[in-house]
Formats: C-alpha cells, sequence, structure tokens
C-alpha cells in the first residue's frame, strides 16, 4: 500500500476489498465480487460479468495499490493489475492501470466504478 492515506485502518480495508473482488472474480464467484460493489452496481454488473465468466478464463493478479485521495467516505485507488487468459476464446494478456472509486456505506467500503487504462499488452 502506497499513497496517500489517512489511516492504515481504511488503507488496509480498501486493499481487502479490492482483493476480495478480484480473487472472486477469478474464482468466478459472483455472489461475492458483487458484494464488493456498491448496492445500486450490482444488478447492470451481473449482468455484464455473467457473460464474461461464461466466456473467459481469466486470472487476475493486483500488482501496485496507490491511495490516490481519501476522505472518510470515499477514496480513489490507482492499481495495475495483470490479467492472464487461461481459456480457448481470444483475451489479449495485458497489465492495466486499473482507477477504482470507493465509497464508504454504513461503515462498509464498496468500489462503486473502476475505470481501466494505460493498457499494456503482454506474452502469457
Amino acid at each position: 500500500i502506497t499513497g496517500k492515506f489517512k489511516d492504515e485502518e481504511t488503507a488496509k480495508e480498501l486493499l481487502a476489498c479490492l482483493e476480495k473482488n478480484i480473487n472472486a472474480a477469478n474464482k468466478k464467484d459472483m455472489e461475492t465480487y458483487l458484494e464488493t460493489l456498491t448496492p445500486e452496481k450490482r444488478e447492470d454488473t451481473k449482468k455484464e460479468m455473467t457473460s464474461f465468466f461464461k466466456e473467459y478464463d481469466i486470472q487476475t493478479e493486483l500488482l501496485t495499490f496507490e491511495i490516490k485521495k481519501q476522505d472518510d467516505d470515499h477514496a480513489l485507488v490507482q492499481a495495475q493489475q495483470k490479467s492472464i487468459n487461461h481459456g480457448d476464446n481470444k483475451y489479449r494478456n495485458h497489465i492495466a492501470e486499473a482507477n477504482h472509486t470507493f465509497v464508504k456505506i454504513d461503515g462498509t467500503w464498496y468500489i462503486d466504478q473502476s475505470v481501466m487504462s494505460n493498457t499494456k499488452f503482454i506474452k502469457k
């Protein structure tokens, strides 16, 4: 964990939320994956990820985790994430910069938005 965080406890909670999200995606565990998202984003995400999980076998690894901004109930995190295709369908292996927006609802941190940028394609 690097970056501008006010307290280590919150930084660890944010990291744990993102790790839970990535691990759930790697296992294609939809229920756990959706638990990491803000409630209003779950329905649309479930539709998108249901077909993604069926079509692809992608393993994602968190490489870096930097807190860019943190308030009491809002945080911005920039992470480097490596995604490797283990399935038969075409999907290009890559390392992407992932910009995650977290919000705190009733004492729990959730991912509200994730935007991927600066994608570098790599060999397996």
